[in-house]
């Protein structure tokens, strides 16, 4: 059975901190939470649209209207379903305000009211958003407005000393003093006042540091105000207040404004700003999970070249368009279009917007960190660049991608990401899994490294299955411990955004409970950082450590592995890794070991159905295949054995020209029903390899795996199975 393939990034206070300001916290005796915002919204990255780079200071009723419906008509099957209004959609708070202090939407723009609108949008199946900014309005205060439920005022609560931050109005709010009685409650009437108009999303705007306050406190107004309504918080938010973004947001912009602002609302971003904002994503990846995601700003796709702008004044190309959305969904981030949705509408960018494996990878909630620290050291994007992330699946998702306006070859090893084997590749963009080997069996194995010639602006995503699948085992994980005086420290480079350093002279990290199904030798990767050449010592189980010497990776924030044969105990085994005396090993980001699998081959297992057949299969593991007719059906049962009961990952290898599905059921699991992808491209063509990926509950010892086709419906040709132990 192969344990958790990733370690959860959410797991130490000295992770999300780094080793110093966790000591600070735990000297001062507080215990801080580094989970997300845990208010049931927002698993996974959310998907929509705000108004504000297209419609920016001129939002009206029928305008949002308009752009709902065209989410609805041609989005929403995406995934995409918030619809935002961003500024502009009220009336000067110095001067108006409702009874208890609020701001009050303009009935010029918006006749039918915020609750009327948000009735059209939900009637669509959609989800409303609007925006609000911190503190409490001067008209609220010069009027000493009451604040609902309470026998405070609005003059009792507010620091006139100082203006917060307001994009439209200028110095529109006070600063709120949260020491005062009423403070809490006046937010809360106003998070009443949004949920009753049928709110699901508020963006607070002009958030810094000195609004922790404020975002504490909407955080627990929204949560008891009887709807489910995602916080997010903007903009530029500091690094060093991430654990506090995290624990009260839904998502909070890390950047400022993507928008190309010029005397014309088109083109709306420019090239250096996406790229920018993509690599400052790197700095985030402690802190991205469900239910709190960092976000690079709105995603430009939809107008096609009006999308953004290069240096020459020349529109986004498709290659363009295509990385863009690749940068986006590869490092987990909201999807937020600002495009306009009802005009210049593009077809190639729908295209991609309809891409279903890509937006899956968003979806998945994973986000990816690069090999090399490119915020710092390229960020120009003159060179070309490799991303990675593990999934829960236990492939990885890789992107290579060429910012530069330059042909260039972009190589990727996968041994990188601690596969010390080969691999299957497929491109997610095309829908094509990749040939290793052309006419050789086993040709779907792809080795590494793999070089990719990427024209100017190109990328490739990659869903990246190793044959043998890793468990991978982070510095900061449950079961790991730094000993003696190894600290951990952050790197934009590393999978989770720590490692460990100060390894030797009595530092030292620990992995425990590396599991193994059966005892043998193992290939253990490490994937470490330094920069000369160092020595470092593995020790499994307690016994003699082996040296062994860590190649220089160039620096100490550019990823390398190595990979070493171990021996492992059945069960739980511990590593420790450090170095020889009298000398310091590399930084340690974290181990992979490879897991215990058996392969299955469907020619070789019981089989029965109308129009089937064994055939040759130019790639294919024994060079066969189990083929089906159209029209025809089938049932392969395959006779497999585990050591250990519970749920096994079992790797289904297929062919398919056109999409397919079938019918996957274990000895005592349930039946599930799996979608196959094309393998080609190309419906009349079912002669290359992929892989699908299914759990299932083995028993100890004898089990069988049955797929069957499913009535009307296309199935796939079957290569084999490998079961993971």
């Amino acid at each position: 059975m192969l344990p958790c393939p990733v370690v959860s990034r959410h797991f130490s206070v000295c992770r999300a901190l780094g080793f110093v300001a966790a000591m600070e916290l735990a000297a001062s005796s507080l215990v801080v939470s580094v989970f997300a915002e845990d208010n049931g919204v927002s698993r996974t990255p959310q998907l929509g649209w705000s108004s504000w780079s297209f419609v920016r200071r001129g939002p009206t009723e029928a305008i949002i209207k308009a752009q709902a419906l065209a989410m609805h008509q041609n989005l929403q099957s995406s995934g995409f379903q918030y619809v935002n209004l961003d500024d502009f959609w009220y009336l000067d708070p110095r001067v108006t305000v409702d009874a208890f202090g609020r701001w009050v939407p303009d009935p010029s723009i918006f006749p039918d009211g915020m609750a009327a609108l948000a009735t059209y949008i939900h009637g669509l199946g959609l989800k409303f958003g609007m925006y609000v900014t911190p503190g409490i309005p001067v008209a609220a205060v010069n009027s000493n407005t009451p604040i609902e439920g309470t026998g405070h005022f609005a003059k009792d609560i507010a620091d006139i000393s100082r203006y917060e931050v307001n994009y439209n109005f200028g110095n529109v709010n006070y600063y709120i003093d949260f020491t005062k009685p009423g403070a809490q409650a006046f937010i809360d009437s106003w998070a009443k006042l949004f949920a009753s108009w049928g709110v699901d999303y508020i963006k607070i705007d002009g958030v810094g540091t000195s609004d922790v306050p404020d975002v504490i406190a909407w955080s627990k107004a929204l949560n008891k105000s009887g709807r489910k309504i995602h916080l997010a918080l903007s903009n530029s938010l500091s690094l060093s207040a991430a654990l506090t973004w995290e624990d009260y947001a839904n998502s909070w912009r890390i950047t400022g404004d993507v928008e190309n602002y010029h005397s014309s609302v088109y083109p709306l971003t420019s090239w250096s700003n996406v790229l920018n904002h993509f690599h400052s994503m790197s700095q985030w990846t402690a802190f991205s999970s469900a239910g709190g995601w960092p976000d690079p700003d709105s995603l430009e796709i939809g107008n096609g070249s009006l999308d953004g702008a290069n240096s020459d004044g020349s529109g986004f190309t498709q290659d363009q368009r295509q990385t863009l959305l690749s940068w986006w969904c590869v490092t987990a981030a909201p999807l937020i279009l600002g495009t306009d949705l009802t005009s210049n509408s593009d077809s190639y960018d729908y295209s991609l917007l309809h891409n279903n494996e890509v937006i899956a990878i968003d979806q998945a909630g994973v986000q990816a960190a690069p090999v090399v620290d490119y915020l710092n050291s390229n960020s120009s994007g003159s060179q070309p660049e490799t991303w990675r992330a593990k999934e829960a699946d236990n492939s990885f998702t890789v992107l290579v991608t060429n910012p530069s306006a330059t042909t260039q070859t972009g190589t990727t090893s996968w041994s990188l990401f601690g596969i010390p084997g080969p691999v299957m590749v497929r491109d997610l963009w095309n829908g094509v899994n990749l040939i290793g080997t052309p006419n050789k069996d086993g040709g779907y194995q792809i080795p590494g490294p793999s070089p990719f010639n990427l024209t100017a602006y190109q990328s490739r995503l990659l869903k990246v299955t190793p044959m043998v699948p890793v468990t991978q085992y982070l510095v900061n994980g449950p079961n790991s411990n730094l000993l003696g005086s190894a600290v951990y420290g952050q790197a934009n480079t590393c999978t989770d955004g720590t490692k460990a350093g100060y390894i030797g002279n009595g530092g030292s990290v620990m992995f425990g409970n590396v599991y193994a199904a059966k005892a043998g030798t193992y290939n253990l990767s490490i994937l470490y950082f330094t920069d000369p050449d160092r020595p470092g010592t593995i020790s499994v189980n307690n016994a003699a450590p082996v040296t062994v010497t860590f190649p220089s990776t160039g620096s100490f924030s550019t990823l390398g592995a190595i990979a070493q044969p171990v021996v492992l105990n059945a069960g739980n085994n511990t590593i420790t890794i450090s170095a020889p005396a009298g000398s310091y090993g590399p930084d340690i980001d974290s181990i992979t070991v490879e897991a215990t699998t058996a392969q299955y081959l469907a020619d070789a297992a019981q089989f029965n159905g109308k129009d089937i057949a064994i055939v040759a299969s130019p790639e294919g593991t024994d060079g066969k295949k189990l083929t089906v007719s159209q029209g025809g059906h089938y049932a392969v049962t395959f006779d497999v054995s585990v050591v250990n009961g519970g749920v096994h990952s079992v790797l289904i290898l297929y062919l398919s020209g056109s999409p397919a599905s079938a019918h996957v059921k274990a000895t005592s699991s349930k039946t599930l029903a799996v979608n196959f992808p094309s393998t080609s491209g190309n419906p009349g063509d079912s002669t290359v390899v992929g892989v699908a990926n299914v759990n299932l509950d083995l028993q100890a010892g004898s089990n069988t795996v049955t797929i069957s086709s499913i009535s009307g419906e296309t199935a796939p040709d079957l290569d084999s199975i490998i079961v993971v132990e």
